[in-house]
Protein backbone atom coordinates (compact mmCIF):
# COMPACT_ATOMS: atom_id res chain seq x y z
CA UNK A 1 0.00 0.00 0.00
CA UNK A 2 1.19 3.63 -0.52
CA UNK A 3 2.62 5.24 2.57
CA UNK A 4 0.72 8.59 3.11
CA UNK A 5 3.40 11.28 3.53
CA UNK A 6 1.36 14.20 3.70
CA UNK A 7 -1.91 15.99 6.01
CA UNK A 8 -4.46 18.55 4.89
CA UNK A 9 -4.90 21.74 6.51
CA UNK A 10 -7.43 21.90 8.95
CA UNK A 11 -8.54 25.45 7.54
CA UNK A 12 -8.68 25.18 4.07
CA UNK A 13 -8.56 21.77 3.20
CA UNK A 14 -5.24 21.83 0.84
CA UNK A 15 -2.84 18.95 1.01
CA UNK A 16 0.65 19.73 2.56
CA UNK A 17 3.27 17.41 2.48
CA UNK A 18 5.15 16.64 5.79
CA UNK A 19 8.58 15.63 4.65
CA UNK A 20 10.60 15.18 6.88
CA UNK A 21 8.53 16.47 9.61
CA UNK A 22 8.44 14.50 12.80
CA UNK A 23 4.47 13.72 14.64
CA UNK A 24 4.28 16.88 16.90
CA UNK A 25 6.33 18.73 14.30
CA UNK A 26 5.04 22.08 12.80
CA UNK A 27 3.85 22.52 9.08
CA UNK A 28 2.67 25.57 7.18
CA UNK A 29 0.37 25.32 5.03
CA UNK A 30 1.31 26.87 1.31
CA UNK A 31 -2.11 27.73 0.16
CA UNK A 32 -3.32 29.64 3.01
CA UNK A 33 -0.01 29.80 5.38
CA UNK A 34 -2.30 28.83 8.37
CA UNK A 35 0.65 26.47 10.79
CA UNK A 36 -0.45 23.47 12.65
CA UNK A 37 0.89 20.25 14.07
CA UNK A 38 1.44 17.33 13.04
CA UNK A 39 -1.32 15.17 14.93
CA UNK A 40 -0.53 11.17 16.33
CA UNK A 41 -2.01 8.22 13.55
CA UNK A 42 -2.33 10.64 10.87
CA UNK A 43 -1.33 7.77 8.58
CA UNK A 44 -3.38 5.25 7.07
CA UNK A 45 -3.36 1.67 5.89
CA UNK A 46 -5.12 2.79 2.76
CA UNK A 47 -4.92 1.99 -0.64
CA UNK A 48 -5.06 3.95 -3.68
CA UNK A 49 -8.65 5.49 -3.36
CA UNK A 50 -9.73 3.38 -0.55
CA UNK A 51 -11.04 3.66 3.06
CA UNK A 52 -8.02 3.98 5.90
CA UNK A 53 -8.57 2.07 9.13
CA UNK A 54 -10.89 3.81 12.10
CA UNK A 55 -9.24 5.66 14.65
CA UNK A 56 -9.50 7.05 17.86
CA UNK A 57 -9.21 11.24 16.85
CA UNK A 58 -6.54 12.92 18.60
CA UNK A 59 -7.51 15.74 21.20
CA UNK A 60 -6.48 18.47 18.51
CA UNK A 61 -7.90 19.21 15.02
CA UNK A 62 -7.87 16.66 12.99
CA UNK A 63 -5.81 17.06 10.33
CA UNK A 64 -6.10 14.52 7.70
CA UNK A 65 -8.83 13.22 5.57
CA UNK A 66 -10.52 10.08 5.44
CA UNK A 67 -9.91 8.31 1.77
CA UNK A 68 -13.52 7.13 1.95
CA UNK A 69 -14.74 10.68 2.11
CA UNK A 70 -14.81 10.95 -1.77
CA UNK A 71 -18.17 12.50 -2.64
CA UNK A 72 -20.08 15.32 -1.19
CA UNK A 73 -23.33 14.88 0.42
CA UNK A 74 -24.63 18.18 -1.14
CA UNK A 75 -25.02 19.73 -4.11
CA UNK A 76 -21.34 20.68 -5.55
CA UNK A 77 -22.20 24.20 -7.54
CA UNK A 78 -20.92 25.02 -10.93
CA UNK A 79 -18.28 23.05 -12.88
CA UNK A 80 -14.95 24.89 -12.35
CA UNK A 81 -13.28 25.81 -15.67
CA UNK A 82 -12.46 23.15 -18.40
CA UNK A 83 -8.62 24.97 -17.37
CA UNK A 84 -8.47 23.81 -13.96
CA UNK A 85 -9.46 20.14 -14.96
CA UNK A 86 -7.02 20.41 -18.13
CA UNK A 87 -4.27 21.68 -16.46
CA UNK A 88 -0.76 19.48 -16.42
CA UNK A 89 -2.35 16.82 -17.47
CA UNK A 90 -1.46 15.69 -20.72
CA UNK A 91 2.35 16.79 -19.80
CA UNK A 92 1.71 14.71 -16.52
CA UNK A 93 2.82 11.27 -18.25
CA UNK A 94 6.10 12.86 -19.20
CA UNK A 95 7.06 14.32 -16.16
CA UNK A 96 10.64 12.99 -14.65
CA UNK A 97 9.31 11.83 -12.13
CA UNK A 98 6.20 9.57 -13.87
CA UNK A 99 8.64 8.56 -16.68
CA UNK A 100 9.55 5.55 -15.50
CA UNK A 101 6.08 4.22 -14.68
CA UNK A 102 4.70 5.20 -18.40
CA UNK A 103 7.42 3.62 -20.07
CA UNK A 104 7.02 0.61 -17.90
CA UNK A 105 3.63 0.34 -18.62
CA UNK A 106 4.26 1.23 -22.22
CA UNK A 107 6.89 -1.57 -22.42
CA UNK A 108 4.35 -3.90 -21.07
CA UNK A 109 1.86 -2.91 -23.24
CA UNK A 110 4.15 -3.26 -26.43
CA UNK A 111 5.00 -7.07 -25.61
CA UNK A 112 1.26 -7.67 -25.37
CA UNK A 113 0.09 -6.43 -28.64
CA UNK A 114 3.40 -8.02 -30.38
CA UNK A 115 2.55 -11.46 -28.83
CA UNK A 116 -1.41 -10.96 -29.69
CA UNK A 117 -0.57 -9.88 -33.66
CA UNK A 118 2.37 -12.78 -33.62
CA UNK A 119 -0.15 -15.28 -32.50
CA UNK A 120 -2.88 -14.13 -34.81
CA UNK A 121 -0.33 -14.32 -37.86
CA UNK A 122 0.96 -17.53 -36.87
CA UNK A 123 -2.93 -18.93 -36.76
CA UNK A 124 -3.45 -17.66 -39.70
CA UNK A 125 -0.91 -18.99 -41.75
CA UNK A 126 -0.65 -22.49 -40.35
CA UNK A 127 -4.11 -22.72 -41.94
CA UNK A 128 -2.86 -22.28 -45.74
CA UNK A 129 0.72 -23.51 -45.09
CA UNK A 130 0.71 -26.79 -47.14
CA UNK A 131 5.35 -27.36 -46.25
CA UNK A 132 5.51 -29.15 -43.31
CA UNK A 133 8.84 -27.64 -42.18
CA UNK A 134 7.19 -23.98 -42.08
CA UNK A 135 4.10 -25.63 -40.35
CA UNK A 136 6.48 -26.87 -37.68
CA UNK A 137 8.23 -23.57 -37.21
CA UNK A 138 4.24 -21.88 -37.24
CA UNK A 139 3.70 -24.18 -34.12
CA UNK A 140 6.55 -23.13 -32.67
CA UNK A 141 5.94 -19.48 -32.79
CA UNK A 142 2.44 -20.40 -31.31
CA UNK A 143 4.04 -21.82 -28.03
CA UNK A 144 5.98 -19.15 -27.58
CA UNK A 145 3.77 -15.95 -28.34
CA UNK A 146 0.82 -17.89 -26.11
CA UNK A 147 2.54 -17.80 -22.84
CA UNK A 148 4.43 -14.91 -23.71
CA UNK A 149 1.05 -13.03 -24.10
CA UNK A 150 -0.50 -14.42 -20.87
CA UNK A 151 2.23 -13.27 -18.98
CA UNK A 152 2.62 -9.88 -20.47
CA UNK A 153 -1.61 -9.61 -19.93
CA UNK A 154 -0.66 -10.07 -15.99
CA UNK A 155 2.52 -7.70 -15.91
CA UNK A 156 0.54 -4.82 -17.65
CA UNK A 157 -2.85 -5.42 -15.99
CA UNK A 158 -0.69 -4.90 -12.24
CA UNK A 159 1.30 -1.95 -14.06
CA UNK A 160 -1.52 -0.50 -15.25
CA UNK A 161 -3.58 -0.60 -12.24
CA UNK A 162 -1.05 0.28 -9.63
CA UNK A 163 -0.07 2.83 -11.10
CA UNK A 164 -3.66 4.16 -12.59
CA UNK A 165 -5.48 4.28 -8.60
CA UNK A 166 -1.86 5.74 -7.65
CA UNK A 167 -2.63 8.73 -9.76
CA UNK A 168 -6.36 8.91 -9.16
CA UNK A 169 -5.76 8.34 -4.76
CA UNK A 170 -2.81 11.32 -5.38
CA UNK A 171 -4.73 13.70 -7.65
CA UNK A 172 -8.50 13.05 -5.89
CA UNK A 173 -6.51 14.77 -3.10
CA UNK A 174 -5.04 17.82 -4.38
CA UNK A 175 -1.70 16.38 -5.22
CA UNK A 176 0.11 18.19 -8.35
CA UNK A 177 2.69 15.46 -8.43
CA UNK A 178 2.91 11.64 -7.15
CA UNK A 179 5.30 11.37 -4.14
CA UNK A 180 5.27 7.84 -3.70
CA UNK A 181 4.79 5.03 -6.53
CA UNK A 182 3.55 1.26 -5.09
CA UNK A 183 6.51 -0.99 -5.72
CA UNK A 184 5.73 -2.73 -7.86
CA UNK A 185 8.56 -5.50 -7.99
CA UNK A 186 7.21 -6.66 -4.78
CA UNK A 187 3.94 -7.08 -5.18
CA UNK A 188 2.67 -3.92 -3.70
CA UNK A 189 -1.22 -3.05 -4.43
CA UNK A 190 -1.95 -5.85 -6.63
CA UNK A 191 -5.20 -5.91 -5.50
CA UNK A 192 -5.79 -3.00 -6.96
CA UNK A 193 -6.06 -5.07 -10.71
CA UNK A 194 -9.36 -6.90 -8.81
CA UNK A 195 -10.80 -3.20 -8.62
CA UNK A 196 -10.27 -2.05 -12.12
CA UNK A 197 -10.55 -5.62 -14.13
CA UNK A 198 -14.32 -5.52 -12.09
CA UNK A 199 -15.43 -2.62 -13.13
CA UNK A 200 -14.54 -3.08 -16.68
CA UNK A 201 -16.09 -6.08 -16.73
CA UNK A 202 -19.70 -4.77 -14.97
CA UNK A 203 -19.25 -1.53 -17.17
CA UNK A 204 -19.28 -3.76 -20.11
CA UNK A 205 -22.17 -6.31 -19.06
CA UNK A 206 -24.88 -3.37 -20.75
CA UNK A 207 -23.31 -3.95 -24.15
CA UNK A 208 -23.27 -7.74 -24.04
CA UNK A 209 -26.63 -7.73 -22.70
CA UNK A 210 -28.13 -5.68 -25.27
CA UNK A 211 -26.01 -6.66 -28.45
CA UNK A 212 -28.45 -8.45 -30.06
CA UNK A 213 -30.93 -5.65 -30.15
CA UNK A 214 -27.98 -3.16 -31.21
CA UNK A 215 -27.21 -5.83 -34.34
CA UNK A 216 -31.10 -5.15 -35.68
CA UNK A 217 -30.06 -1.40 -36.42
CA UNK A 218 -26.84 -2.19 -38.03
CA UNK A 219 -24.48 -1.79 -34.70
CA UNK A 220 -21.54 -3.87 -34.94
CA UNK A 221 -21.27 -6.36 -32.12
CA UNK A 222 -17.78 -5.19 -30.85
CA UNK A 223 -19.07 -1.41 -30.94
CA UNK A 224 -21.98 -2.03 -28.99
CA UNK A 225 -20.19 -4.28 -26.32
CA UNK A 226 -16.95 -1.58 -26.44
CA UNK A 227 -19.85 1.83 -26.11
CA UNK A 228 -21.03 1.51 -22.51
CA UNK A 229 -17.72 1.11 -20.93
CA UNK A 230 -16.67 4.68 -21.40
CA UNK A 231 -19.69 5.94 -19.40
CA UNK A 232 -20.22 2.78 -17.08
CA UNK A 233 -16.76 2.69 -16.01
CA UNK A 234 -16.37 5.60 -13.96
CA UNK A 235 -19.08 5.74 -11.62
CA UNK A 236 -18.32 1.62 -11.10
CA UNK A 237 -14.77 2.27 -10.04
CA UNK A 238 -15.56 5.08 -8.02
CA UNK A 239 -18.12 3.16 -6.23
CA UNK A 240 -15.63 0.15 -5.81
CA UNK A 241 -12.81 2.47 -4.31
CA UNK A 242 -15.60 4.09 -2.12
CA UNK A 243 -17.61 0.89 -0.94
CA UNK A 244 -13.53 -0.88 -0.21
CA UNK A 245 -14.45 -3.43 -2.42
CA UNK A 246 -14.83 -4.78 -5.48
CA UNK A 247 -18.17 -6.45 -4.91
CA UNK A 248 -19.67 -3.03 -3.88
CA UNK A 249 -20.24 -1.50 -7.46
CA UNK A 250 -23.41 0.85 -6.60
CA UNK A 251 -22.87 3.31 -3.92
CA UNK A 252 -25.63 6.34 -3.99
CA UNK A 253 -22.92 9.15 -3.40
CA UNK A 254 -21.25 8.32 -5.98
CA UNK A 255 -24.47 7.49 -8.29
CA UNK A 256 -26.18 11.00 -7.01
CA UNK A 257 -22.90 12.87 -7.88
CA UNK A 258 -23.96 12.52 -11.57
CA UNK A 259 -27.17 14.05 -10.83
CA UNK A 260 -25.66 16.95 -8.82
CA UNK A 261 -22.41 17.67 -10.59
CA UNK A 262 -23.36 16.64 -14.57
CA UNK A 263 -22.04 19.68 -15.45
CA UNK A 264 -17.95 18.52 -14.48
CA UNK A 265 -19.04 14.52 -15.65
CA UNK A 266 -20.23 15.82 -19.03
CA UNK A 267 -17.14 17.94 -19.28
CA UNK A 268 -14.98 14.71 -18.42
CA UNK A 269 -16.53 12.73 -20.30
CA UNK A 270 -16.06 15.02 -23.42
CA UNK A 271 -12.76 15.48 -22.27
CA UNK A 272 -11.59 11.73 -22.02
CA UNK A 273 -13.52 10.41 -25.14
CA UNK A 274 -11.88 13.92 -26.92
CA UNK A 275 -8.56 12.34 -25.95
CA UNK A 276 -8.95 8.42 -26.29
CA UNK A 277 -10.49 8.93 -29.63
CA UNK A 278 -7.69 11.27 -30.80
CA UNK A 279 -5.05 8.90 -29.34
CA UNK A 280 -6.97 6.03 -31.33
CA UNK A 281 -7.08 8.19 -34.95
CA UNK A 282 -3.34 8.92 -34.32
CA UNK A 283 -2.23 5.47 -33.85
CA UNK A 284 -4.45 3.84 -36.72
CA UNK A 285 -2.74 6.06 -38.87
CA UNK A 286 0.96 5.31 -38.04
CA UNK A 287 0.16 1.36 -38.17
CA UNK A 288 -1.12 1.75 -41.82
CA UNK A 289 1.40 3.95 -43.07
CA UNK A 290 4.38 2.82 -41.20
CA UNK A 291 4.49 -0.97 -40.73
CA UNK A 292 3.40 -3.52 -38.06
CA UNK A 293 6.00 -3.21 -36.37
CA UNK A 294 6.70 0.64 -35.82
CA UNK A 295 2.46 0.18 -35.34
CA UNK A 296 3.06 -2.24 -32.57
CA UNK A 297 5.55 0.39 -30.76
CA UNK A 298 3.61 3.21 -30.71
CA UNK A 299 0.48 1.59 -29.97
CA UNK A 300 2.02 0.22 -26.86
CA UNK A 301 3.58 3.76 -26.12
CA UNK A 302 0.25 5.54 -26.75
CA UNK A 303 -1.70 3.31 -24.46
CA UNK A 304 0.37 3.86 -21.81
CA UNK A 305 0.09 7.61 -22.13
CA UNK A 306 -3.83 7.92 -22.82
CA UNK A 307 -4.01 5.40 -19.74
CA UNK A 308 -2.20 7.75 -17.77
CA UNK A 309 -4.07 11.14 -18.49
CA UNK A 310 -7.31 9.35 -18.14
CA UNK A 311 -6.61 8.08 -14.40
CA UNK A 312 -5.33 12.56 -14.16
CA UNK A 313 -8.90 12.97 -15.42
CA UNK A 314 -10.54 10.70 -13.22
CA UNK A 315 -8.24 12.34 -10.11
CA UNK A 316 -9.53 15.47 -11.02
CA UNK A 317 -13.17 14.66 -10.96
CA UNK A 318 -12.69 12.94 -7.98
CA UNK A 319 -11.35 15.82 -5.97
CA UNK A 320 -13.99 17.99 -7.37
CA UNK A 321 -16.64 15.87 -6.80
CA UNK A 322 -15.32 15.44 -2.96
CA UNK A 323 -16.06 19.38 -2.25
CA UNK A 324 -12.25 19.59 -1.47
CA UNK A 325 -11.64 22.18 -4.58
CA UNK A 326 -14.80 24.14 -3.58
CA UNK A 327 -13.61 24.71 -0.16
CA UNK A 328 -9.97 25.72 -1.53
CA UNK A 329 -11.86 27.99 -4.06
CA UNK A 330 -14.25 29.55 -1.41
CA UNK A 331 -11.05 30.19 0.45
CA UNK A 332 -9.52 32.14 -2.26
CA UNK A 333 -12.65 34.10 -2.75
Amino acid sequence: MIPETYVFCPRCAARVDTGRVQIGGMLSCHFCGHEFQVARGRSSNGGAGQGGDKKTPPPEPKTTASHSDLWADKAIGPAPPPGLLLAGVFGFPLRLNNLLQTLSIAAAATVLLLAVRTTLWCAAADAVEDDQYHRVLLWNGLLFAIPLGLFASLLCGHLASAFGLTVLHETSHGADSIESWPRVLLLEDIGAAVYVAFALLLAALPGILTADVWQRFGVPEAWAILGPIPICFPPLLFSMLEGKSPLSPFSPRVWMSILRGWRVWTLFYILSVAAVGATTAALIFISRHDGAIVGVAASGLGAAFVWMVYFRLLGRLAWYCSGRWKKMHDFAE
